[in-house]
């Protein structure tokens, strides 16, 4: 858990998803732009505003609060394969760091925040794409 993000914990190489309006706020004041910038205009689910990103491609998608809509899924896959995407979310963006862990190439550095804690940082590798995998197979199941 990371509470002020610090520029050097990601290699230069690594493709940068960032999950939160927050965690983008954070990544962009410690001088990291993303690849894929996933938000919703929501800080604790109190509007905001949502935070535009110069030179981004937008995609807007509706994913509902609690879930995981096929329509974000297709979006983060499309924009992982490109660089400065912005994925704008109707609704609640919370759980899509899940798919973004799953889905991003190894070596990848996916950040999201823990609402009253601070930054999580995952380094992409396969047993993070298992965990990924194994939390996403329960929302199959329910």
């Amino acid at each position: 858990m990371v509470k002020k993000f610090q520029k050097d914990l990601i290699p230069p190489e690594a493709k940068v998803v960032c999950v939160g309006d927050v965690s983008l706020d954070e990544l962009l004041e410690a001088g990291v732009v993303p690849d894929v910038a996933i938000v919703d205009g929501k800080v604790m689910r109190k509007f905001r505003g949502v935070r535009r990103l110069e030179g981004f491609e937008v995609v807007k998608v509706h994913n509902d609060p609690g879930t995981i809509s096929g329509e974000a899924w297709e979006a983060l896959e499309k924009a992982l394969e490109k660089e400065k995407v912005q994925i704008i979310v109707e609704g609640e963006e919370d759980l899509l760091a899940l798919p973004a862990i799953y889905l991003a190439p190894l070596g990848s550095v996916v950040v999201y925040g823990q609402p009253k804690e601070g930054m999580v940082v995952v380094f992409v590798d396969n047993s993070k794409k298992e965990v990924a995998k194994n939390l996403l197979r329960r929302f199959d199941e329910g």
